[in-house]
């Protein structure tokens, strides 16, 4: 499995593990430790039940990458 970019804004390290809440509930968390300036600094979170490959695929997608 690839393993997520850097952030395209900032440069820092992504990644991605597995919340467990008290209630139950599990989901996926895409993270990174943002600089102050960043515009990404944000974490992104989905449901364990999803694919973990199809957030790390959407968050490697580039808008400039040239899919050939």
């Amino acid at each position: 499995m690839p393993e997520p970019k850097p952030c395209p804004f900032c440069g820092c390290e992504m990644h991605l593990e597995k919340d467990f809440y008290p209630t139950g509930h599990v989901e996926w968390q895409l993270y990174g430790w943002h600089g102050p300036y960043c515009l990404f600094s944000v974490s992104v979170h989905i449901p364990s039940g999803s694919d973990k490959s199809d957030l790390i695929a959407a968050w490697n997608g580039r808008a400039n990458e040239n899919d050939d």
